[in-house]
């Protein structure tokens, strides 16, 4: 139970809790809280929130928003664009460039990957924006982030590997 007010005051005799007093002998209240005589017990009040249904303490289902699975989510949706367009060029130009499908196999990345964005999609709508969650919705928000980071990994690794050859070799141009 929530205790709304404490007496304002210890028990002390009421000629020493001041001066001011009004008809009863009693202290005026200002807001303090119930005043009490001697033979009074100190009553308990419950908090007027516990009956209109706000909460103080903030409720553990309710996050802030996470800005990585947006991040995730536009990923996803990039490398369905690139692997439509660029997957079947991607697959065959080079042993390099095969590694942003995973071997070669342009496909599979880009079905996983349409998986994995409309799986986040979902969620996001569920979950309204990634701030509220339950259990089923936690498991399918990891394992399409599990499902992202597989599809996202061969892309990661094609451009480090050109911006490290960038860095080696210095520019090409003669």
């Amino acid at each position: 139970m929530t205790v709304v007010s404490r007496p304002a005051h210890p028990r002390r005799p009421a000629a020493t809790r001041g001066s001011r007093t009004t008809r009863a002998g009693r202290s005026p209240r200002a807001g303090r809280g119930p005043t009490r005589d001697p033979a009074r017990t100190p009553r308990r009040y419950l908090a007027p929130a516990l009956l209109s249904g706000t909460s103080t303490r903030q409720d553990a289902s309710v996050r802030k928003p996470s800005y990585t699975l947006w991040f995730v989510m536009a990923a996803d949706l990039a490398a369905v664009i690139w692997l439509y367009t660029f997957g079947d060029w991607l697959d065959h130009a080079s042993k390099l460039t095969a590694t942003a499908t995973l071997g070669g196999h342009h496909y599979i990345v880009l079905a996983a990957a349409a998986i994995a964005f409309l799986t986040l999609a979902a969620v996001a709508i569920l979950t309204d924006g990634f701030t509220r969650t339950t259990r089923t919705l936690t498991i399918l928000k990891t394992a399409a982030c599990i499902l992202s980071l597989t599809v996202l990994t061969g892309l990661a690794a094609l451009l480090l590997a050109a911006l490290l050859s960038r860095l080696l070799f210095g520019s090409l141009r003669p």
